[in-house]
């Protein structure tokens, strides 16, 4: 499972990935047109991961996904949650 948040700039950025799902529950009854469903997800994190998570549960704006075959981010620019551009030896 990875978190992506999307920054007021429209620039995505992957806070978490590779997160175990340890957990997930769901209020839906089954009933089509009922209430909207609420679901809760408990994923396994490190310190930094859940720092990251706070910062962009804090703001309300992230997609859950679950991506697979993607290419590795191992050496990819970091980019700061606050719109903080990436050090200079990362190029955009």
């Amino acid at each position: 499972m990875s978190v992506t948040y999307e920054a007021r700039d429209g620039v995505a950025t992957i806070v978490a990935a590779g997160l175990e799902v340890l957990d997930v529950t769901s209020d839906r009854s089954g009933a089509f047109g009922g209430a909207r469903e609420q679901m809760t997800i408990t994923l396994a994190v490190d310190v930094a991961e859940s720092q990251r998570l706070a910062a962009v549960l804090a703001d309300g704006d992230f997609v859950l996904t679950r991506v697979t075959g993607a290419a590795s981010a191992t050496g990819a620019p970091p980019i700061v949650i606050d719109g903080t551009p990436p050090p200079a030896e990362f190029p955009r």
